[in-house]
């Protein structure tokens, strides 16, 4: 399914055909995209491993974190 990443103010910073939330913010990440100040609110990144991330400034709100490691973030 079309999966866009969106920054706070509703831009879309990425975009494709994935099969989780979890997927897409990884091959955002993997590619090089700037994730600060994205807008992560209600995602399922459970179980997600991205020791590292910089995610300052991104909205977390009702993101399901369980099981993640997000090391340095």
């Amino acid at each position: 399914m079309r999966i866009p990443i969106k920054n706070i103010s509703g831009a879309i910073i990425y975009s494709g055909d994935f099969e989780s939330p979890k997927d897409a913010l990884l091959k955002a990440y993997l590619d090089g995209v700037d994730l600060r100040e994205a807008d992560l609110r209600g995602l399922d990144l459970s179980g997600l491993k991205l020791s590292g991330i910089n995610l300052s400034g991104a909205d977390l709100r009702g993101a399901n974190l369980r099981g993640a490691n997000l090391y340095g973030a």
